[in-house]
């Protein structure tokens, strides 16, 4: 894994070149190791208890990754328990055990806390697809604001191409980013430039 970890002694030293990463006129690269897919839906529902679950298309996903797996639950919902404000509908961040040869099972150190439930239904001659998601959150490649100063004084990192800059980024993680009450500090921005993401 690679890191980009960039430190600031103090917000009032706000300007563009303060923990922020940029290209100005030239080429700014940044390319993570390429994946077989990030995002995918489970092929069955998934339900709470369980420490893995099928998804439909196959994954490279590796121990110790972490996934976000999207809920299904909706306010006043019965699924995974009833309706906890805190469950953020169901949504879960998990780590991940291993996935199988085939790529098509993915286990997890911990049992899922909701069930997940993922179908296609007909409804008055139309197919819903109603699956549940399952993404990738971990890069090998991390651009990451300070450990101890981005949450408290809420001035992450900042990465901006501008002018005639060349901004290109793939397959890499964004920690603790965003400069708070500064227009235009979002975590990744382009500034009349070229942006690939």
């Amino acid at each position: 894994m690679f890191f980009v970890h960039l430190t600031i002694f103090h917000s009032s030293l706000i300007n563009f070149s303060c923990y922020s990463l940029f290209d100005l006129i030239g080429q700014l690269e940044v390319h993570g190791r390429k994946r077989l897919r990030t995002w995918t839906k489970l092929s069955t529902t998934a339900y709470a208890g369980q420490s893995w679950l099928l998804v439909s298309e196959p994954v490279d996903f590796k121990s110790g990754e972490k996934v976000i797996l999207t809920g299904s639950e909706r306010p006043g919902s019965t699924m995974g328990g009833g309706f906890d404000a805190s469950s953020n509908y169901g949504l879960e961040e998990l780590t991940v055990l291993g996935t199988s040869a085939d790529g098509l099972n993915v286990t997890f150190t911990t049992a899922l806390r909701f069930t997940h439930r993922s179908e296609i239904v007909n409804i008055e001659g139309r197919t819903v697809d109603m699956r549940i998601s399952i993404g990738l959150l971990s890069r090998n490649v991390v651009i990451q604001g300070d450990d101890v100063y981005s949450d408290g004084d809420l001035f992450g990192v900042h990465t901006i191409a501008f002018m005639s800059g060349i901004y290109r980024m793939e397959n890499a993680e964004i920690r603790r980013c965003g400069q708070a009450f500064n227009f235009g500090r979002y975590c990744t921005h382009r500034y009349v430039s070229f942006i690939s993401l």
